[in-house]
């Protein structure tokens, strides 16, 4: 193994260069060296003084075209939509980079990861074209993710809330020190712009689909750079694209690697393949903890024959087996004619190409010494382990360093070009290598990480092209983590001053809630009414979101009576028969009160403007009450006497709960809801949450106006969720009138910048194997219910019962892998690594990662994890 030695510079001055200000070229006096005594005849000086002179007029053409040459390669500055122009040696392109949603390749069956390399396959015979992969695995970064939350500590002075944020920034810190960052991009080129427009549709064309590829915008381009050119590290410069991405200082003077600021890089380049090709053989050059990036730039020779080569060769292969004595020669003779043989079938038959290919690996380090280990580490594995051969070119550290800015098809026109290794399309289809998942929200807290080891900062407020609503349905058997989920949402939502009402089925909120400041509160009526015959502003609203106030009551009209279902049987007649008498009720209740008929605003009067059931009781045993109806209006009596008689506590009274709806964390108990039978409880919840969902629309409505009157930016508007947990004891086929509330509020939620979080166990609970089969209310409920879930932009699937996946594969079938029904009843909570899960509607694939809650946050949360 050969020792380089980064400490000794080559004899030439070492004058490190500036790539944001460089000097103008211009033609400088060589210096002369002392002349020497001559040893010999005068003929010999003469002789020996001309060569000299050529020397010197060479070093002072060679100086003068290196300063000429040595400009940063991004020329102008990257336009909005991420274009960019690159120049090198008077030599430019135009180029796109375009972001990659990669797979875990780990979790592919056979048959899907074939799949896969046959798409891979297909895109490298179709687009043939010079194209980049990039692919980086730099420090953990996420510094955006901390400033939020310290932006939020600096404007506030609730030292609970701060200490919990403290504890998040603490986390993102940790984060930021053990682990490393996985993307991937790809490049397209074009020599104008119009020829790169061109080669981008192509790209889409060929490899949209297995690739979901999107332009990268300027910053995205610019941040990509900066963190090439920084060893992973992210300055923020003010200025043009040059300012903001280029090393301040950096000298190509050195023969085998590269002093770029405060730090020393080295390129190795990949000079020979390994002979046998392995599946995901190109993951050994990216997923090595000492590597920075890694490019692959991919070229198609239109000028060379590879027909005839490979014919001629296989020709010459049959000539030396013939001739062979020995049978070890005459084995490896055969294996290289079977391979030419099969390439050869493939180009005849399949499409086949073969493609140049130049693997470049960038290495960093502090120190010489150090980044001389590295660099020897790396040779030692790849030519030693993998049957590879990689080299740090003597002399060509500005040609492979410029490499990322430009196609392998520029730098072969450069003065030092480097032809790639040649290789057909369905080995380098083999090496496929997007094997990175990973989510990062710039408000997001940090959730776990996925199979690829990538990290999950999620913001389930955050707003993207692919993320437009914000409501969340988590499935999940007991003990795997949904509660723990629920809870981090409920702490996440908190720290960052939006609104959190929770329905606590099993008393899992019950130590956390106060821990937040919150309120824990019952609905039987020890902590405060619901007027049930309160008229509360949701339900109906017009066309530019604000309320329609007739139409709420036209609204509240009709869950009444479906309320009042829950305590006797109504028919379709009896229900034309209330509303009636419930509408001249009303009518005559604010009459009295001196107020006209449809003039006033029913839904914002004080609380205790509105009629109760000892109101009603005295109008139906009036002779004011419609008698149209005399067996409906009996009936009705009867109802009201009886609530009023043995319900007061929880029925009677006007609205005082909402006083103390006023914190930013409430949790209602409903542990006497039970998923048979409707009841008060019931009835107590529907009520409360009209109530929750009229506070989160007017909320939403003042926030809306904030942000539409530019008074409030995007980040700073305030959000509500709403947590049901178990959820399938309110929403299931039994439940039509909680159905049709969730159905009704979850369409409208994403305009008032709240939404629901639902976690049930069982989902067969909810969507019964014979749903299909179900006819009147429970086949309302269940229509309903498959809208509601569709309607939730993120579905959270943890371990699920064997009894569950016919229900999956029957309604959920565009959510998973075929291998993913296999797998999700083997799903586990692993000590280290949390609840294994898919999360999808992230936009794109799903992630397949583990949802981690620290041990400080398991002691806070109690409960199951």
């Amino acid at each position: 193994m050969k020792t380089f030695d980064f400490t000794t510079p080559e004899k030439s001055e070492d004058k490190k260069i500036s790539l944001i200000k460089f000097p103008k070229s211009k033609k400088k006096k060589a210096k002369e060296s002392p002349q020497q005594v001559p040893k010999k005849a005068p003929s010999t000086n003469q002789a020996q003084a001309s060569w000299r002179n050529v020397q010197k007029d060479f070093k002072k053409y060679f100086a003068f075209q290196k300063s000429k040459m040595l400009a940063y390669p991004l020329d102008r500055d990257v336009e909005e939509d991420g274009l960019i122009h690159a120049c090198v040696d008077n030599k430019s392109e135009y180029s796109y980079i375009l972001s990659v949603q990669g797979y875990n390749l780990s979790g592919l069956s056979k048959s899907e990861y074939d799949d896969v390399l046959a798409a891979y396959w297909s895109l490298h015979k179709s687009y043939l074209k010079p194209f980049k992969e990039i692919y980086t695995g730099f420090p953990e970064k996420n510094k955006d993710n901390q400033e939020y939350l310290k932006a939020k500590m600096k404007t506030q002075s609730d030292k609970q809330k701060n200490l919990y944020r403290q504890e998040e920034v603490r986390k993102l810190e940790v984060v930021e020190k053990e682990f490393r960052s996985r993307q991937s991009f790809v490049v397209v080129y074009g020599y104008s712009k119009e020829d790169l427009e061109d080669n981008y549709r192509s790209m889409l064309e060929s490899g949209a689909k297995l690739l979901k590829l999107k332009k990268v915008d300027r910053e995205g381009v610019e941040t990509l750079f900066s963190l090439l050119n920084h060893g992973g590290k992210l300055t923020k410069k003010e200025g043009n694209t040059r300012e903001r991405t280029a090393p301040t200082s950096i000298s190509f003077n050195y023969a085998k690697h590269i002093p770029v600021e405060n730090r020393h890089e080295a390129i190795l380049v990949v000079s020979s393949l390994a002979t046998s090709v392995k599946r995901r053989w190109l993951l050994d050059f990216i997923n090595r903890d000492l590597v920075d990036a890694t490019t692959v730039d991919y070229d198609f020779d239109e000028k060379t024959n590879y027909s005839k080569d490979i014919s001629d060769s296989m020709e010459v292969l049959k000539k030396k087996y013939r001739k062979a004595k020995r049978d070890s020669n005459k084995d490896r003779f055969e294996a290289s004619y079977q391979q030419l043989r099969q390439i050869n079938n493939n180009m005849e038959n399949h499409g086949e190409v073969i493609k140049k290919v130049t693997i470049r690996i960038l290495v960093s380090a502090s120190n010489a010494q150090e980044l001389a280990t590295k660099v020897e580490r790396l040779q030692k594995f790849f030519n030693k382990s993998r049957g590879h051969q990689v080299d740090v070119y003597s002399n060509m550290a500005f040609f492979d360093w410029s490499s990322r800015f430009v196609s392998n098809q520029l730098q072969e026109k450069l003065a030092v070009g480097r032809s790639g290794l040649e290789r057909s399309a369905l080995s380098l289809s083999l090496g496929f290598a997007h094997n990175q998942t990973f989510l990062h929200d710039p408000r997001g807290l940090y959730y776990g990480r996925t199979k690829t080891q990538g990290s999950v900062y999620l913001d389930w407020f955050n707003k993207t092209e692919d993320r437009l609503s914000y409501d969340i349905f988590i499935s999940g058997s007991k003990g795997s983590g949904k509660s723990t989920l629920l809870k981090k949402m409920t702490l996440d939502n908190y720290l960052k001053d939006n609104f959190v009402y929770i329905y606590d089925k099993a008393k899992e909120f019950r130590d956390l809630v106060p821990l937040l400041n919150g309120i824990y509160l019952s609905l039987d009526g020890s902590d405060g009414l619901l007027n049930m015959l309160q008229v509360f502003p949701f339900g109906s609203t017009h066309s530019d979101g604000s309320i329609d106030e007739w139409g709420c009551f036209n609204h509240h009209i009709k869950e009444t009576i479906a309320r009042l279902k829950n305590w006797i049987d109504i028919s379709k007649d009896e229900e034309l028969d209330i509303s009636a008498i419930l509408r001249d009720f009303y009518q005559k209740f604010f009459e009295k009160q001196g107020k006209t008929w449809e003039a006033f605003s029913i839904t914002s009067l004080n609380n205790r403007e509105y009629p109760t059931f000892d109101d009603l009781h005295t109008y139906l045993n009036s002779n004011q009450a419609i008698q149209s109806a005399p067996t409906t209006l009996a009936r009705l009596t009867k109802l009201v006497l009886n609530v009023v008689t043995t319900k007061r506590k929880a029925f009677v009274g006007h609205t005082t709960m909402d006083g103390i709806l006023t914190n930013q964390v409430i949790a209602f108990d409903v542990s006497g809801i039970s998923d048979g039978d409707t009841g008060d409880f019931d009835i107590l919840f529907h009520v409360s949450m009209t109530l929750l969902l009229a506070m989160a629309q007017t909320r939403g409505r003042k926030e809306k106006a904030a942000y539409e009157n530019g008074t409030k930016d995007f980040e700073d508007i305030v959000r509500t969720l709403i947590v049901v947990d178990e959820c399938h004891n309110i929403l299931n086929p039994n439940k039509l009138q909680a159905v049709s509330m969730f159905d009704t509020a979850m369409r409208e939620d994403r305009k008032f910048f709240y939404g629901v979080a639902l976690a049930t166990q069982l989902i067969e609970t909810m969507l019964p194997a014979n749903g299909a089969q179900m006819s009147g209310k429970e086949g309302q409920a269940i229509q309903k219910l498959k809208n509601i879930i569709g309607l939730c932009q993120y579905k959270v699937w943890m371990k699920q019962a064997e009894l569950s996946i016919p229900t999956l594969k029957e309604y959920f079938s565009t959510h998973f892998k075929p291998s993913d029904y296999d797998e999700l009843p083997k799903y586990k909570v692993k000590k280290g690594y949390g609840s294994e899960m898919i999360l999808s509607g992230t936009g794109g694939r799903s992630l397949e990662m583990y949802f981690y809650a620290t041990p400080h946050e398991i002691k806070i949360f109690k409960g199951g994890a």
